[in-house]
C-alpha cells in the first residue's frame, strides 16, 4: 500500500498518521489473509511505523542517481516528473 498525493508527504512527516496507515494495512492483511506491505520514503515516519508494527517496508523513493551519479549510493525505485528534488537528488515534499 502506498499513500497517494499529499497524504504521502503528510504520513512521511507524522508518526501518528503513519501509524494509522500501518494499522489499516494490518487490518486488511488479517481480513484478506495476505501480507500487505507499506511503500514509503526511507528514513521517515513511514519506515518507523512499519518497523514498530512488524509490517514489511518497501522503500518507494531513494536518492536519484541520474541527478548526481557520482554521489548516489542507492537504486531508484520511482521518480516523479512533476515534483522537485534537492541537489542530493532527494524528493522535496511541500504538502
Amino acid at each position: 500500500l502506498k499513500p497517494h498525493g499529499a497524504l504521502y508527504g503528510q504520513t512521511s512527516r507524522s508518526l501518528p498518521l503513519a501509524r494509522a496507515v500501518v494499522q489499516v494495512i494490518k487490518l486488511f492483511s488479517q481480513e484478506q489473509d495476505k501480507d500487505i506491505s507499506l511503500i514509503g520514503l526511507p528514513g521517515t515516519a513511514h519506515q518507523t511505523a512499519a518497523a514498530e508494527a512488524g509490517v514489511k517496508f518497501i522503500p518507494g523513493l531513494v536518492a536519484c542517481s541520474f541527478l548526481r551519479p557520482t554521489h548516489s549510493r542507492h537504486l531508484n525505485t520511482e521518480w516523479f516528473a512533476d515534483l522537485e528534488y534537492n541537489p542530493e537528488g532527494n524528493l522535496i515534499i511541500t504538502r
